[in-house]
């Protein structure tokens, strides 16, 4: 599928695309790798409430390094206005309330999709920890809170990241392979990569308390598997943000995502390398939400 938003890319100057590009990378690992080893591991590894606690404002942070990049990127290249101006050129436009309700709607559908694929895994689908204690009108406003978070607090928290991997690398690369289908999926594997070190020590594996639900994972096995969960979910947000032509879908469902995770997590019962939403269920399950995506978004092709 070819690029549609020729209009929107960023203006071509001296600076090579590989040179933005690279750019871009360094100032989002940097930045976000400084944060990690100088804060958020020991933190999130102190094993108290009150580094948990501490963890939150650092982890939201570190969510806005990519923005930091995206803009490192484009005062290399020269473009014009100031920082809103500058975020618009990648994306940064209101869509529409369908296009964020959209994206909050595909990270609903793939977690559905994760449960019911569980089974198929190895995996028990049911309460665990302490929400055994609670009872399911508590669980169902629970996932409504959830879903309300992801398209309101947690989507501004989400901007942060799909402003650079959404907005700033895939203007760049959708430029130069002329896929969305492509670029999504480089993306993806960048975005993957990005949370290597809290990923190699645990952190959505268990780290963090749901090890009570079935055994933890960390090491190069957990970063593998995280790449992939995030390569699935680059290809189906790189297909919203090139039909809506915004960042803010991706980020609605990159907001909701994370709003509901901790709920799914606690619903299976299993080795969390396994269980949705980021274990192989997960990426069962995106996968097969992937074809649907791509039907709806070549329908409403040229019509956003």
């Amino acid at each position: 599928m070819l690029s549609h938003h020729r209009k929107h890319l960023v203006p071509t100057t001296m600076a090579s695309a590989r040179l933005r590009l690279g750019i871009y990378l360094a100032v989002s690992y940097t930045l976000a790798y400084a944060i990690d080893f100088t804060l958020a591991l020991p933190l999130l590894t102190s094993k108290t409430l009150t580094g948990t606690l501490a963890a939150i404002p650092v982890l939201l942070a570190r969510m806005y390094t990519p923005t930091l990049g995206a803009l490192a990127g484009l005062q290399l290249e020269g473009a014009p206005g100031g920082i809103r101006e500058k975020l618009g050129r990648i994306g940064l436009r209101d869509p529409g309330p369908r296009w964020i309700l959209a994206g909050a709607g595909m990270a609903v559908a793939g977690l559905a999709l994760s449960l019911i694929l569980s089974p198929l895994l190895g995996l028990s689908v049911g309460r665990c920890g302490s929400l055994k204690l609670v009872s399911v009108p508590v669980l169902i406003l629970l996932g409504v809170l959830g879903f309300i978070a992801g398209i309101t607090v947690n989507l501004i928290a989400a901007l942060g990241e799909e402003l650079g991997w959404r907005g700033y690398m895939h203007v760049l690369l959708v430029r130069e392979t002329g896929s969305t289908l492509l670029t999504g999926l480089i993306v993806g594997v960048a975005w993957g990569l990005w949370h290597a070190p809290l990923i190699y020590a645990g952190y959505n594996y268990g780290l963090g308390g749901l090890a009570y639900c079935g055994a933890p994972s960390k090491g190069l096995t957990a970063v593998a598997v995280f790449t992939a969960f995030t390569a699935m979910l680059g290809v189906i947000m790189a297909l919203l943000r090139e039909r809506s032509q915004s960042v803010i879908p991706s980020a609605a469902m990159h907001g909701t995502l994370n709003g509901l995770s901790g709920l799914v997590a606690g619903l299976v019962v299993g080795p969390r390398i396994l269980a949705p939403p980021a274990g192989l269920a997960g990426i069962a399950g995106y996968t097969v939400l992937l074809p649907l995506v791509y039907v709806v978004a070549s329908r409403v092709e040229g019509k956003a």
